[in-house]
């Protein structure tokens, strides 16, 4: 049972992360994916001083690396997306390669050149499941299309990250057990950004029932069961390593809505047709606003869930319960409503920066927040609602400092604040085979 007290809560917290990244990882850091090569010719020889360019098939952002003395080439800190990778070389014909980068994956691929004249299309596809052999990760990565087309009552994606082997999530606080390891331990990463409850561990918001982003906004994510890189930090056990959606240089977005009412639904194990209704809705949308150059992306969701419990007391032989004791019995209601919203801008300044700035809220309501049998022989009054709210602020730049060396600075603002107020303040009284009357116990 959760604590009924009267809890005041504000958690704020100020993160700042600088980088210095050198080209040639075999494991990307949280928050966006990277590539490497081999650039060959026809023989199999390898080809140094290659021009190797890189460019986003959505928004057109361009990095230009060079392939060295063994023909080898990568490419770090780039954001999750489809790019062209085009290999060129005097006396070669361009080669282009169609690939998808993931999250906090090294993606590897083999560049044939041919001779000049020759026209060569080489796709990479991403269909089949990989295992990586280069890192002593244990991961798996939830994709686009399964965040979106998978059902899920809460609208939480961390729900999600259950589909993944040695994950279970806690009965009591919701929290994410990664390998046996204690919830608390683990971390949830949102574009390289801490999305961390700062008092209880695991994702922000408290751990409870509720979802605190919104599903939408959410492009795939990574589960780390073991063996994170040294620059993730903040976790003993697992790692969620999660991307969100971005504007590209077309215009896209999607709404949905989702209804159930008692209608609907059948009648509960004892017969009776309770008031049982829940209504979620809520879209997102990006685009451009300068074509190449400027993009923004926005989301937002809405949950409205009312979930019937009844409340009957025992009966005692021979005791006549009061009037005012037996209106106390019958149907009540608990409530679930969060509001969820997300926006990010990008800016590609030049060839060598780019800057990201986001923002996300999260407001939340609930009656009756605590009840754990839909038939119990506790009085509502010693319930109680919850009042939450969430605001983060994010901010990154992207700086090539040089041919193998990146610098990435992010910083974060984040608070979390939380009101339980207990619907009566009277003292409890517990009556043997009875039920329970009266309000908080603390």
């Amino acid at each position: 049972m959760k604590s009924k007290s009267l809890m005041r809560n504000l958690v704020g917290s100020l993160v700042i992360t600088v980088c210095l990244i050198a080209s040639g990882f075999s494991q990307s850091e949280s928050g966006s994916a990277a590539l490497e090569g081999v650039v060959r010719d026809q023989n199999g020889a390898v080809v140094q001083g290659a021009t190797i360019l890189i460019k986003n098939k959505d928004t057109g952002l361009e990095r230009t690396v060079t392939s060295n003395a063994n023909g080898a080439f990568a490419a770090s800190v780039l954001p999750v997306g489809k790019y062209v990778v085009t290999a060129k070389s005097q006396g070669f014909a361009d080669v282009p390669v169609t690939i998808e980068l993931s999250v906090g994956e090294t993606t590897p691929i083999e560049m044939t050149l041919a001779p000049q004249g020759a026209n060569v299309l080489v796709n990479v596809s991403d269909d089949a499941d990989t295992i990586e052999t280069e890192t002593e990760s244990t991961s798996t990565t939830i994709s686009p299309r399964l965040v979106s087309d998978l059902p899920v009552r809460g609208r939480n994606f961390t729900e999600f990250v259950q589909l993944t082997p040695a994950v279970v999530q806690e009965s009591d606080r919701s929290g994410l057990v990664i390998s046996g390891q204690r919830s608390i331990n683990s971390n949830v990463s949102i574009d390289g950004a801490d999305f961390n409850d700062a008092l209880q561990g695991n994702q922000r918001g408290g751990n409870e029932s509720v979802f605190f982003f919104p599903q939408t906004a959410v492009r795939e994510f990574q589960v780390v069961r073991s063996g994170a890189s040294a620059e993730i930090g903040r976790t003993g056990a697992g790692f969620v390593n999660a991307v969100t959606k971005s504007g590209t240089n077309e215009v896209r977005g999607e709404v949905f809505y989702f209804n159930r009412n008692r209608h609907l639904t059948s009648a509960d194990a004892f017969g009776q047709d309770l008031d049982n209704a829940q209504n979620q809705f809520g879209g997102s949308g990006g685009g451009p606003i300068k074509r190449d150059r400027a993009f923004f992306f926005f989301a937002i969701e809405q949950n409205y869930l009312r979930v019937p419990f009844v409340v009957q007391f025992q009966k005692i032989p021979g005791v006549t319960v009061p009037a005012s004791v037996s209106a106390l019995e019958g149907e009540q209601r608990g409530t679930n409503n969060p509001t969820a919203l997300f926006g990010r801008f990008d800016l590609i300044v030049d060839q060598k920066n780019t800057v990201n700035v986001q923002y996300s809220y999260t407001r939340f309501r609930g009656e009756n927040f605590s009840f754990e049998n839909p038939r119990q022989d506790i009085a509502v009054e010693g319930n109680y609602t919850r009042n939450n709210s969430s605001n983060g602020l994010k901010g990154s730049l992207v700086t090539l400092v040089g041919p193998n060396l990146i610098n990435e600075v992010r910083a974060q603002i984040a608070t979390d604040e939380r009101l339980e107020e207990p619907n009566s303040t009277a003292g409890q009284a517990v009556i043997a085979n009875f039920g329970t009357l009266g309000g908080d116990r603390a």
